[in-house]
């Protein structure tokens, strides 16, 4: 076995989330999950079969535009250097080697820990959270937990919401709030307020805290890398 916490599994050809290579650790790491969407027995909320794809949790480019107003080219030359600099120090340390930039764009850490099976289906949860949260998962967390605390007459309010109905198969498969966290590896975000935060180079911090501790609970075969 080998821990994964430090693999980067960037693939600039395809959705790093749901890459084969990702989309078979998943398999391996979240079974229960994937059987009973592969038996049909969890399904949107019309009956269609649940499709799960892959989500990134903590997205860089959505949290420059909520930190500094603007996404990262529409930035003077001053601030991206200056970004990119506090990506370097957090993405190159002694442990890790993580692509952040490709020359124009920036890139999203794609460490196992910020990945996670997701279901795809239209309405997007993942499209809606980004629109309404800028992409920041602790604040889509607040959103299943208010789920969970009121599923039995759960009114939603937003579109979000209306696709967290739509989905609702997807979170009464892990019963609760605290079985959803521990069934999907969440219990490093518990706790902490990555929206609260705006200074980018403290943010980038809190989150690899958070990429590296969740990377860590992934365990798999040397063979499915």
């Amino acid at each position: 076995m080998t821990v994964l916490s430090y693999v980067d599994f960037y693939d600039r050809n395809y959705d790093s989330d749901s890459s084969s290579r990702v989309v078979n650790i998943y398999r391996r790491q979240f079974p229960g999950l994937y059987l009973a969407a592969d038996r049909r027995e969890i399904g949107t909320a019309d009956g269609r079969p649940m499709v799960l794809g892959g989500d990134t949790l903590i997205t860089y480019r959505s949290a420059i535009k909520k930190i500094y107003g603007r996404y990262f080219g529409e930035l003077n030359a001053s601030i991206r250097k200056d970004i990119l600099s506090a990506l370097e120090l957090y993405s190159f340390t002694s442990c890790k080697y993580i692509q952040f930039f490709d020359g124009v764009n920036i890139i999203n850490n794609h460490q196992i820990g910020n990945m996670m099976p997701f279901p795809s289906s239209i309405p997007s949860m993942n499209t809606l959270r980004a629109s309404m949260y800028y992409d920041y998962f602790d604040r889509f967390l607040d959103e299943v937990k208010n789920y969970y605390c009121n599923s039995s007459d759960y009114l939603p309010a937003s579109k979000l919401q209306e696709a967290i109905c739509y989905q609702r198969a997807y979170f009464d498969f892990f019963r609760t709030y605290d079985q959803y966290i521990e069934g999907n590896f969440l219990q490093d975000f518990v706790g902490k307020d990555l929206w609260a935060i705006a200074d980018f180079r403290e943010y980038l911090q809190v989150a690899n805290d958070i990429i590296d501790s969740r990377s860590k609970r992934f365990t798999v075969a040397h063979t499915t890398l």
